[in-house]
């Protein structure tokens, strides 16, 4: 079930409606996830992007929701000029240095 509501929320966020420009950047992510905004959002954007990452260790031993946002937030926060990209680019990318792909 968190599986399917984490792909939801990663499909929602990355469709959304065709004629809308409006993508969900880093600067979005950062307020969700750190300064009161949607915290289950911002949770289910990143363990939905998180699928997409090999490397990031999953299944019963693997890491949690709370930690991978951790990982996210704690990279992210320390890149300021970088929050206009796309919240998935940064997302893989925090992955990507934390996990060692």
């Amino acid at each position: 079930m968190r599986k399917l509501l984490a792909a939801t929320a990663v499909l929602a966020a990355l469709t959304g409606n065709a004629a809308s420009a409006d993508v969900y950047t880093g600067n979005k992510l950062v307020n969700d996830c750190a300064r009161g905004g949607s915290l289950g959002f911002c949770q289910g954007y990143i363990l939905g992007v998180s699928y997409s990452v090999t490397c990031v260790p999953k299944g019963r031993d693997g890491v949690t929701a709370d930690q991978l946002r951790f990982v996210v937030v704690q990279y992210i926060g320390g890149q300021p000029a970088r929050w206009h990209n796309s919240a998935a680019s940064l997302i893989v990318d925090a992955l990507k240095n934390a996990y060692g792909c």
